[in-house]
């Protein structure tokens, strides 16, 4: 085999690799200050909820966001599982089919040297 083409080969390996690598560190970077993130939203969102409740506020509005309050409730829904189990040809006629667009799933390993 040529040697230079070996050497293509193994410079464009490296590359690819060195790529995938930065790629990497820079993903696990990116899950991890997002996860902080939705840990602050979530204790603030917390915070601003509790405050509502306790002043009987329902909305509050600025020029750059609006806060809703949402009272807990219930929701009646059909237990599929049990309706599939006890009567599957009436769950069969009214069973939808929805197209799931693709997507991928990140999770971030315990990894301490990023």
């Amino acid at each position: 085999m040529d040697k230079e083409l070996v050497k293509k080969f193994t410079a464009t390996e490296l590359e690819i690799a060195r790529v995938q690598h930065e790629m990497s560190v820079a993903t696990v970077k990116f899950v991890k200050e997002l996860e902080t993130l939705r840990e602050q939203d979530d204790k603030l969102r917390a915070a601003v909820k509790d405050a509502m409740e306790k002043n009987g506020v329902t909305k509050f509005e600025n020029d750059v966001l609006k806060i809703t309050y949402v009272a807990p409730s219930t929701r009646n829904t059909i237990d599929v599982a049990m309706l599939k189990a006890e009567e599957p040809d009436i769950a069969a006629k009214y069973m939808k089919q929805s197209t799931i667009k693709s997507s991928i799933r990140i999770k971030v390993k315990e990894v301490s040297n990023v």
